[in-house]
């Protein structure tokens, strides 16, 4: 079995990561390496060359300063351009110009000088690359150098020079054909031909022409890179090198490969002919005794990928083709080949039938498996070292979930062969579904009663039985999975995930606990201060009756829920309340430190959306915990402590600006910055602001670089802003501001409707802690100057919507805010760097007054219109 699971594993394409690079600009390559090109043809063709090519003063000397010279102006010329790109800037272009006539000229006078063969070789090459260099520059100069070039070397006699040429010739054609709009292979098939009969090619025409292949293949020509890989390999297959004619051998084999991954796409699409194609293609190639073992492997990879997309017939068919048509002396294979087609037929068979599952759960106990009478079960068999598992049953969880409170549920199968292996996994990554594992503990993992009368050959394996404890599918996962519960049980589109707040368990836990864990439960449940009366109504509390291993799953899965369920009433409450009863118990450190984490997470997110609630509950889970001596327990506190002192800024003597300031900045520069660190951002930038205005840019500039290294976007880009050099108020003080967009209600803004009244533009975000604060006092604002006719307008940098329209729809601002692109566009336009920015305009549209600050806007106001 071992054999043919090892043949199986070839079926993935090597040559799907063949380069694309067709013309090497490196220097000095060994006489023997192949020349690998790249495509210059669309960045010329989006980047033509306009501008004068300045040239480089090319020295004489040695043959070896010349080399050296070659070195030294390709590596200070062109280092740091990217020449793999397609998408090449001019001015890199014309550099790369005048390196390439500088590199001939050297190669003109290293030929000049009286060398050895082999150093000539080398010269000739490189020359000879940088003239294809020239002419794919559009320099009709290094065109006519090129083709002369090659005459001249065509007629030099030197069998090393002539091959060189002619592989230079047929990469050419190559990539005349991958940038042509047509697309035509015939010239190239005639090339490949013409180059494959020439008798002097070597292993670098090999790689050369296999290379090519796998180009060929990425960009969707797949039946003409099988033809190459069948040509190179028949001319190289008894080539005087060992390894080149392995190699070649191996080619033959791919090229079946290949053709069968189509045969099986056209099938799989419902092309009638497909299936038939597939099956003379299979049947001729195991009658060949060069590709047979390979292409044995391939064929039972698309057999499975048949009967894994529920094509059972097709399946079927190949399957048996395979047992009609391989043949070998070795009974050890034939037995295993045997095996896994009476496999196959057992999986495809079992549909339609009951299927029994037995055995015990990992603390001994019997599983019960009349207890899942009368709801459809998913049975996942799995083995703990397998890299796809844990992403298995993250899809299946996704997959049931909106079907849970219709009493679908999982269980596993594991067929580990080491239980202690087992059992030191799953104290790393717990997990609350059954896991069903064979009573006899030394036997080998397929070997399992379960897996046996399931067929089972490879994992993840999944089947999904009905109430009755028939099979209804197999293989059953994803968009299939789906598609058979909406089948039976209706659409989820108007499924309440949440409607059972026991339902988020999945399943229950191994086995039933004992009357001491039931206790500990409950005195855990104690422990979060939560009312009775919320236990019971938060539709997103954890069940009242987990275990430990209960509560660190639930954690774990409700962090894995989409976003827009995790924003939910509820949801943070949830989540602390399973933290807090964890970290009440005698769990696994490990398991709660994730607890911890998970709460602290929860918390601080609420508390940036302004809970007051939140914020109260973690500074006194700093205060608790900010001693614990975890790794991650410390990086934790030291994250939200900082930033508490931060948001406390405002009572910090203003010569301890500068040292909290520097903390922040050695922390950011310490950790990979996130969304989660948004809040952290906009408060630093607050400190700035409290500072002289003389002392701030060194610090914008420090902060701004360390946001801007962050993956979030909206942190990165933040950053971009505020290390911008800082613009001067004079260019728009005392101009008229242009305010253009769409509000958060979904309307077109009118500005003009505001002249003739004192407006105050607050340039805002929801992550951004002092907006938050600075908002109430801007009702109060609007309140006291109501009858001068104040206005406000806000203008929201927020990239994702959704959370401004459920910010606003709780906040209920009663002035308008601009929203998305032309809202960021706008702030961009007047050097918003950091917020809250708040920009007072006059009765006539006249930027007035700039402040971050709502009480210096209050002054200002109160100086143009009085109290």
């Amino acid at each position: 079995m071992n054999d043919l699971r090892s043949i199986r594993c070839r079926w993935m394409f090597c040559w799907l990561v063949a380069s694309t690079l067709l013309l090497s600009i490196g220097c000095r390559p060994s006489i023997e390496e192949s020349s690998s090109e790249v495509s210059l043809l669309e960045a010329v063709g989006a980047n033509p060359l306009s501008a004068s090519v300045e040239p480089i003063d090319v020295p004489n000397g040695t043959t070896e300063e010349l080399l050296e010279f070659i070195d030294e102006i390709q590596a200070s010329e062109l280092n740091g351009m990217d020449l793999s790109s397609r998408q090449m800037k001019s001015e890199h272009l014309v550099v790369l110009n005048r390196v390439m006539e500088a590199r001939a000229e050297a190669c003109n006078k290293i030929l000049a000088q009286e060398n050895d063969a082999r150093t000539r070789l080398l010269a000739s090459r490189l020359k000879l690359q940088a003239l294809q260099t020239l002419a794919l520059l559009n320099s009709e100069e290094g065109r006519v150098a090129y083709d002369k070039f090659v005459v001249e070397l065509k007629s030099s006699g030197n069998a090393d020079l002539e091959r060189f040429v002619l592989i230079a010739e047929f990469e050419g054609q190559v990539n005349t054909f991958l940038n042509s709009q047509e697309q035509d292979d015939s010239a190239l098939r005639s090339q490949l031909e013409s180059f494959l009969q020439h008798p002097n090619l070597d292993s670098t025409a090999f790689n050369t022409a296999s290379r090519t292949a796998g180009l060929v293949f990425q960009q969707g020509h797949v039946a003409l890179s099988a033809d190459i890989l069948e040509s190179v390999g028949e001319r190289f297959q008894k080539d005087a090198d060992t390894e080149v004619a392995a190699s070649a051998r191996a080619l033959i084999g791919e090229a079946t490969q290949v053709r069968i991954t189509q045969r099986v796409s056209e099938a799989l699409t419902g092309d009638a002919t497909g299936l038939a194609s597939l099956g003379e293609t299979v049947s001729e190639a195991l009658k060949d005794s060069r590709t047979r073992d390979d292409v044995l492997g391939y064929a039972l990879q698309a057999a499975l990928t048949f009967e894994s997309r529920g094509s059972f017939e097709s399946a079927r068919q190949v399957y048996q083709i395979v047992q009609d048509h391989y043949e070998s002396t070795d009974e050890e294979l034939m037995a295993s080949l045997n095996r896994s087609v009476q496999l196959a037929e057992q999986r495809m068979d079992s549909i339609g039938k009951p299927m029994q599952i037995d055995g015990v759960l990992l603390d001994g106990e019997p599983f019960d498996w009349e207890a899942y009478r009368g709801h459809h079960v998913v049975v996942c068999f799995w083995q703990s070292w397998h890299s796809g598992w844990v992403q298995e049953v993250r899809s299946l969880r996704r997959t049931i979930a909106p079907y849970r409170d219709q009493g679908v549920k999982i269980v596993t199968i594991n067929l580990d062969d080491d239980r202690n292996g087992l059992e030191r996994y799953l104290q790393e990554n717990p997990l609350s579904l059954p896991i069903i594992v064979n009573p006899d503990a030394s036997a080998a993992g397929y070997q399992n009663p379960n897996a046996l009368r399931a067929g089972v050959e490879s994992v993840p394996y999944t089947l999904l039985i009905g109430p009755q404890g028939v099979v209804l599918d197999i293989h059953s996962k994803g968009d299939r999975l789906q598609s058979l519960l909406k089948e039976r049980l209706g659409s989820s589109d108007t499924a309440e995930i949440a409607r059972d707040r026991n339902g988020l368990r999945y399943v229950a836990v191994l086995s039933p606990e004992s009357d001491v864990e039931a206790a500990k439960s409950q005195e855990a449940s104690a422990v979060t201060g939560l009312s009775k009366e919320l236990q019971e109504t938060n539709p997103y509390a954890p069940p009242a009756d987990a275990t430990a291993i209960g509560l660190i799953d639930f954690i774990l899965e409700m962090q894995d829920k989409p976003r827009s369920i995790q924003r939910r009433k509820g949801f943070s409450l949830g989540v602390v309340e399973a933290s807090d009863r964890l970290l009440a118990s005698d769990a696994k450190e490990r398991w709660k430190t994730i607890a911890l984490l998970a709460k602290t997470k929860y918390l601080h997110r609420d508390a940036s959306w302004g809970s007051a609630k939140s914020e109260e509950a973690l500074n006194r889970t700093i205060d608790q915990w900010k001693d614990d001596p975890r790794p991650a327990v410390v990086n934790e506190m030291r994250f939200l402590q900082l930033e508490q002192q931060a948001l406390a800024s405002d009572d910090t003597a203003k010569d301890e600006l500068p040292g909290l300031l520097n903390a922040l900045i050695e922390f950011c520069e310490q950790q990979s910055l996130n969304g989660r660190h948004l809040r952290l951002a906009s408060q630093s930038v607050h400190v700035v602001n409290r500072l002289d205005a003389p002392d701030r840019e060194t610090y914008f500039q420090r902060l701004g670089t360390e946001f801007v290294k962050s993956d979030d976007k909206q942190l990165a880009a933040y950053g971009k802003r505020i290390a911008q050099s800082a613009g001067s108020q004079k260019d728009y003080l005392n101009k008229p501001l242009v305010l253009t967009g769409v509000t958060a209600d979904g309307g077109r803004f009118d500005w003009d409707t505001y002249r003739g009244n004192w407006v105050v533009v607050d340039f805002w975000a929801t992550w951004c802690g002092p907006c938050r604060k600075a908002m109430p006092e801007l009702r109060t604002l609007a309140k006291q100057y109501q009858t001068q006719g104040l206005q406000i307008v806000g203008v929201n940098l927020d990239e994702d919507l959704k959370v401004v329209a459920e910010f606003l729809s709780q906040e209920e601002l009663p002035w308008a805010n601009l929203i998305g692109k032309e809202a960021t566009e706008t702030a961009k336009k007047y050097d918003v760097r950091s917020i809250p920015k708040l920009m007072l305009v006059d009765r006539k549209g006249r930027i007035r007054f700039v402040s971050h600050k709502v009480a210096e806007i209050a002054q200002r106001i109160e100086a143009e219109v009085g109290t």
